[in-house]
């Protein structure tokens, strides 16, 4: 594919996500939850649709997104088993009756899906609906926003370097490493340009010459979101994570972004070295999946 023609394909894809999430806003808004949630789950599914795009993966993956009531309906029937890009985000006390026809649009593709709960909507209620049909809650996460700017203790000898298509390959060399999975060089190749694209932008942290870790900063609108954050372990402890953190914080706000978002799992160290650098807590969801 030529140069142009890849500018081309990815600025259309660009739309296509862009109206997906912009088909959705509107239920967040007006369900009955804070503000600043809305804002975090506009933004967490803006991430999944683009990440469902950029996926290291033999075969395009194919999200789709259904609207029933005020539920979104996230479904990859080439990801059948992945909670991830098969989840029902929304569902509150007043979609309980229709729950029944949101599983069998699932089971149609064979699919079980996992029923993303926030605080609020009926979120008692749609538990106790969910547990009497078999599902439990399996996974958490804590939604945090960036608070006041704060002045993180960074070590001198780590070194920041941005992902441009110069050193992608080796940036993809790293994930492949950090996850174990390796697609082959014709995958990572096909898809090396969605890790450099304007909105999604990747970096390697470096101590003593060596990649000690990696993180993300993904953009959507006026908002940003801190993803994919990696140390390996020989390097964990050593202020890698900060010094990402600080680089990222750092150039949201050159960017003129007025929000900063992400996720992590309670009392980890991710969680730890976000609440160093003033992130608060917005909300804790719920993973319910099928036992």
């Amino acid at each position: 594919m030529s140069g142009e023609s890849r500018k081309f394909r990815f600025r259309a894809v660009s739309y296509v996500l862009y109206q997906k999430v912009l088909e959705v806003t509107t239920l967040f808004k007006n369900r009955k939850i804070n503000i600043e949630t809305a804002a975090i789950q506009e933004a967490e599914l803006a991430l999944t649709l683009f990440n469902n795009q950029r996926a290291l993966s033999a075969e395009d993956k194919a999200i789709r997104l259904i609207s029933i009531g005020s539920c979104v309906l996230l479904m990859d029937p080439g990801s059948p088993e992945s909670i991830y890009y098969n989840r029902v985000k929304g569902f509150g006390s007043g979609d309980l009756d229709k729950l029944e026809q949101i599983l069998e649009i699932y089971r149609a593709e064979g699919i079980t899906p996992c029923f993303d709960l926030t605080p609020g909507a009926g979120h008692a209620e749609a538990a106790e609906t969910l547990a009497a049909q078999g599902f439990y809650c399996a996974d958490q996460l804590v939604f945090m926003a960036a608070g006041d700017k704060t002045e993180l203790n960074l070590p001198e000898d780590v070194e920041i370097r941005p992902v441009t298509m110069e050193n992608v390959m080796e940036f993809l060399a790293l994930v492949v490493r950090s996850t174990g999975n390796d697609p082959g060089t014709e995958v990572l190749e096909r898809k090396a340009a969605y890790f450099v694209r304007p909105e999604f932008r990747n970096y390697i942290a470096y101590l003593g010459g060596h990649a000690a870790g990696m993180g993300s900063l993904f953009m959507t609108g006026t908002a940003g979101y801190l993803a994919n954050d990696y140390t390996f372990p020989d390097y964990r402890q050593r202020g890698i994570q900060s010094a990402l953190l600080h680089r990222r914080i750092t150039e949201a706000a050159d960017l003129g972004l007025t929000a900063l978002y992400t996720d992590v799992e309670f009392g980890t160290p991710s969680h730890d070295n976000m609440q160093r650098a003033k992130f608060r807590t917005v909300y804790m969801n719920g993973f319910w999946v099928k036992a």
